[in-house]
């Protein structure tokens, strides 16, 4: 899995994972990888995003989806 990640994906596979590999799961990796990019903050983001676009009708999923990736690491 290494293979296909670099920056700072690498960075945390090597702190976190590597030291001890046996006891992670891929789903269980997948969901570490997104907490680390996505801190809770950012994810409070996203509800902030969501509930204005109930109230603002002519914003489309894409355009929330892009907001969203605007502000995540550039490294993803």
């Amino acid at each position: 899995m290494l293979a296909f990640m670099k920056g700072k994906a690498v960075d945390f596979f090597m702190t976190f994972v590597a030291p001890d590999i046996k006891i992670w799961m891929v789903d269980s990796l997948g969901q570490a990888l997104f907490n680390y990019f996505f801190p809770p903050a950012y994810k409070g983001l996203l509800c902030q995003l969501k509930s204005m676009a109930v109230h603002l009708p002519d914003i489309t999923e894409f355009q929330l989806i892009q907001k969203y990736w605007d502000g995540a690491e550039t490294c993803i």
